[in-house]
């Protein structure tokens, strides 16, 4: 009698949870996917953005924007730790900055000064030491009185009756200086100390990928479905999107405006995944004939030689790739092949002078249209 009562009571239900769910149907909303462009300005001197989709149904576009407005703080927090020179959004001098003036300093019992730093600046200059000894000091952490001297990027624009250029006696005393294993780290309480005067640590080459980073694991805490992070370059492919897809591009770096030649060398549709480029067609100067570029040999003390235009990493942490970009360009095409190819999770794309494209790992980049006079070698 119990289980008929039940049955005639489901029976008399039924229509009522039917209407009640195709009611409820009626109100689910459609994704109204909608693509916006976030701009940063002036942080780690450079200019950035972010590019992202989400469904405006489920969080709106005034409420995105506040949260995107707080990408502002964390460049801003990273300067605070690695800018070697102060900026216009820094009260004071950055914590690299007070490790670098502390550089041979001894206190009143004579002994070596260090700097206390927090967890992020350890992290860091562990990473950035780590690959200093991979690549052999093709990278080196310490280079700050190369980069102070030649100052390429500080001139850059400059008419070349201007540009100065570093004597080989100046080269030699700065290059002296220059040896990251003469670091001293204190783990334990937390503290670093340059102990000879006139050393730097310069961040440049790892900072902005270490950024790239930190605003990608921010983006993760958003309510969206892909973003383009691009941080003066360092790019940063995130998510996966139901309307869109995500093609990432490779420049050309013998690109000129007075020219027919395409920007885009080649293209490729990547997700989750990072692409960093240090090259010498952007930062550089000409004296005399010669062009000098930024990225300098630690081991001359002047920049490398090697018919290389550029090299493009690609790999999940931007850090990494935006550490191991600069050595690995200076190891030049078949060090720099070989070495890449050591390492797990990581690609390369090598440009040479004569227009040749080296492809390492099996990427699955494609060529654009009027890229006829480069030969493309896929390893």
């Amino acid at each position: 009698m119990r289980l008929k009562f039940i049955k005639q009571l489901i029976l008399l239900l039924l229509p009522c949870l039917l209407i009640c769910l195709v009611g409820c149907r009626d109100d689910v909303k459609e994704p109204e996917y909608v693509i916006k462009k976030y701009s940063y300005y002036g942080y780690l001197n450079t200019n950035s953005s972010v590019t992202i989709q989400f469904d405006k149904n489920v969080i709106s576009e005034e409420e995105m924007k506040i949260k995107m407005n707080n990408i502002d703080k964390i460049l801003v927090d990273i300067e605070k730790d690695f800018s070697m020179q102060k900026t216009i959004f820094m009260d004071g001098p950055s914590l690299l900055m007070q490790v670098n003036a502390n550089s041979g300093k001894l206190d009143e019992n004579n002994n070596l000064v260090f700097t206390k730093v927090n967890q992020k600046f350890m992290n860091m200059l562990k990473t950035a030491i780590e690959v200093s000894e991979l690549l052999d000091g093709s990278f080196d952490v310490t280079v700050g009185p190369l980069t102070r001297l030649w100052n390429i990027s500080g001139q850059v624009g400059y008419d070349p009756m201007f540009v100065k250029i570093p004597t080989a006696e100046q080269v030699e005393e700065a290059k002296a200086l220059v040896n990251y294993k003469n670091i001293l780290i204190d783990e334990e309480n937390m503290q670093v100390c340059l102990p000879i005067a006139g050393m730097e640590i310069d961040f440049g080459a790892i900072a902005k990928g270490y950024a790239a980073d930190c605003v990608l694991e921010y983006m993760k805490t958003l309510p969206i479905e892909v973003a383009l992070i691009d941080l003066g370059g360092n790019i940063y492919t995130y998510g996966s999107s139901p309307t869109t897809s995500q093609s990432v591009g490779i420049r050309n770096p013998f690109y000129n405006n007075d020219t027919t030649q395409v920007y885009q060398l080649m293209s490729a549709d990547i997700r989750d995944i990072s692409i960093v480029t240090s090259g010498t067609y952007e930062r550089y100067v000409v004296k005399d004939g010669v062009t000098y570029h930024h990225l300098l040999n630690p081991k001359t003390g002047y920049p490398f030689d090697n018919e290389m235009y550029c090299v493009t990493i690609i790999g999940k942490s931007s850090m990494f790739c935006d550490a191991i970009a600069t050595g690995i360009y200076g190891l030049g095409l078949e060090e720099g092949i070989n070495m890449i190819n050591q390492i797990d999770g990581y690609s390369a794309i090598f440009i040479t002078t004569d227009k040749k494209v080296y492809l390492t790992k099996g990427l699955n980049f494609v060529p654009t249209e009027g890229t006829d006079d480069f030969t493309f070698i896929y390893s």
